[in-house]
C-alpha cells in the first residue's frame, strides 16, 4: 500500500511539473506575442498579424455552414487554430460524428496588411477511432486600416487518409482582435 501512494504522489508530482511547464510555454508565448505585433498594429507590416483572432468563417458550398475559430498568429509565421471539436454528420459529406484535432500552421506576408495563411487538423470518427483523414485549410486574410479586423476568402480541403480528395468547399472568413 505505501508503495502504491509513492508512486501516486510521484506520478501526480509529475503531472503538476509537466503541466505547468506548458502552461509556463504558453504564457511566456503570448506574453511575446503583443509585444512584438504593438509596433506594427494596422501599419501593414510584416508583424501586423501577431497575437489572436477570433474568426467566423462562412461555408456556402457544398453545404452552408459556419465554423466559429481562434487563431493564435506567432512570431516567425506560425500559426494555431481551435475550433469545437465535435462535429455532427454533414449529410452528403460523413453520416457519422468526427472530432478534429486544433490546427497547426504557417502564415506569410504577401501584401500591405494581407496575409497567406495555412494550416492542417487530424480528423478522427467520435468513437476514437484511428485517423480518418486531415482538413487543410487555405485563407487570405487582409487586416483593416485599424489593425482590429481580419477578412477575406479561403477554401478548404478533405483527404482521407489515404492522401485522396474527399471534398472541398470555399468560405469566406472575418474576424476581430482579441485583445485586453
Amino acid at each position: 500500500m505505501g508503495q502504491s501512494r509513492r508512486w501516486l504522489r510521484v506520478a501526480t508530482v509529475a503531472a503538476a511539473v509537466m503541466t505547468v511547464s506548458v502552461l509556463g510555454l504558453g504564457v511566456a508565448a503570448a506574453a511575446t506575442a503583443p509585444i512584438v505585433h504593438a509596433a506594427g498594429r494596422g501599419g501593414g507590416g510584416d508583424d501586423a498579424v501577431l497575437g489572436s483572432w477570433r474568426i467566423t468563417a462562412t461555408v456556402t458550398d457544398p453545404v452552408a455552414n459556419t465554423a466559429h475559430v481562434l487563431v493564435t498568429f506567432t512570431p516567425g509565421g506560425g500559426l494555431i487554430e481551435t475550433r469545437l471539436l465535435a462535429k455532427a454528420p454533414i449529410p452528403g459529406v460523413v453520416d457519422f460524428a468526427t472530432l478534429e484535432t486544433p490546427g497547426h500552421g504557417g502564415w506569410k506576408r504577401v501584401g500591405p496588411r494581407t496575409y497567406d495563411v495555412k494550416y492542417v487538423y487530424f480528423i478522427q470518427g467520435a468513437n476514437g477511432s484511428d485517423l480518418l483523414g486531415t482538413e487543410t485549410v487555405y485563407w487570405r486574410g487582409t487586416i483593416s486600416h485599424d489593425g482590429q479586423t481580419i477578412s477575406g476568402p479561403g477554401r478548404s480541403e478533405v483527404h482521407l487518409a489515404d492522401g485522396t480528395l474527399a471534398v472541398s468547399w470555399t468560405f469566406t472568413g472575418t474576424g476581430t482582435r482579441i485583445e485586453p
